[in-house]
Formats: structure tokens, sequence, C-alpha cells
């Protein structure tokens, strides 16, 4: 699963590298009882050192604490890469669209477009790697994440403070999705009533 410092995550981790970049390339598309999963394969790259990850992902599919019916993937796009703000084992990805700092992807449900990284598990939008919560290998892909240098954004409090509107979260780096060339770009996997409006497979 590792292609990371010759195998070795444990040994090294970067706490003085730059912002990471970091890409999900959808690589194929199965059709699940919640909806649509896209999977394929995660790269975080440390700018600095050129330390790299890849590892197994997915996103949608697996809403079943949804009652819809439709899970459907992270959208195609770019993605800033934020610290949760609660959760230390899940990281905010905050959409670069024209509402930047919103935590929702333009043209996308409320319900799917709050997109966070996480571990293996429920996605109902969210991108989620093939590993345990809790276990080594999340730790040492997280402390990738994390040990960089970082910079501050201001967005959208996702605080339970209804007075505290806006905060400032630390930003890790930078997230490409794209599908594979192998891949036609499609919307196939979208249900029929959202394929002319719902924008799920291209940010626009």
């Amino acid at each position: 699963m590792y292609h990371y410092a010759g195998n070795n995550p444990v040994k090294y981790v970067d706490p003085d590298g730059r912002e990471v970049d970091a890409t999900f390339e959808v690589t194929s598309y199965e059709k699940t009882n919640d909806g649509w999963m896209a999977k394929g394969i995660l790269t975080v790259t440390d700018r600095d050192s050129g330390e790299t990850i890849s590892v197994n992902a997915y996103s949608g599919g697996l809403g079943a604490d949804h009652t819809d019916g439709v899970s459907l993937p992270i959208p195609l796009g770019e993605y800033d890469i934020l610290e949760h703000g609660r959760n230390s084992e899940f990281l905010r990805l905050e959409a670069k669209d024209s509402c930047y700092g919103n935590d929702q992807v333009d043209g996308v449900k409320i319900s799917q477009g709050t997109i966070r990284l996480h571990y293996k598990g429920l996605t109902y939008g969210c991108l989620s790697v093939e590993m345990d919560s809790g276990s080594e290998e999340y730790s040492n892909f997280m402390d990738l994440i994390k040990g960089t240098s970082t910079s501050e954004v201001t967005v959208r409090s996702k605080s339970r403070n209804p007075f505290r509107t806006k905060e400032d979260l630390t930003k890790y780096g930078t997230l490409s999705v794209f599908q594979s060339k192998s891949i036609v770009v499609t919307d196939l996997y979208a249900p029929e009533q959202y394929k002319q409006k719902y924008t799920h497979q291209r940010m626009r």
C-alpha cells in the first residue's frame, strides 16, 4: 500500500517540509445499494522533500446513515486541505469554487457537499482512505500531511456557537480530484433527477 520513503512511513515523517500536494485519481466507479462509489489512488507528496505516499481510497456509495438512497462521490475539482477543527482524525476539504470558505461545493446539495478526508468507513461524498481509525498506518498518513509548513485561511465556522460565524483554520496543502484518462468523462453515475442540474462530476 505504501510508496513512500522506501516503504518506511514510520521512519520518514517530515516535520519540516512545505505544504503538501495531493491527488485523487478516480480509476473506476462502482454501483452500490446506496448510490455510486468512486475508487482510485490518493497520492500525497511533500513539496519540499518530495516524499510521497500513495494509498487506495474511495468516495461515495456508503451513505447508509442517510435515507434518500443517493450517495455520490466527491466532485472533481480543486480543494484546500484544512484542519477539521474538532476531530483530529478528520480533515476538511474546502472547494476552490465561487464561494470559498462556505464548506460547500457549488451546485451540490448540502448533505453531499460537506466534504471530509478520513479513515475507512461511511462516505456520503467524503474521501476515505483504506486505513482503519486509530491504526499506526493512518497515524503515519496524517503525520505526513500535518507535519508540514502551514498557512491559515478564514472560513465559515462549523462551531456549535451561533455567534461564531468565522474561524481561522490551518491549511496543510491542496488536493486535485480527477478521473483517469481511461474513463470517459460522463455523468453516468449521477441520479437521473440530477443529471441536468447536478454539477457533481465537475466543479464549475
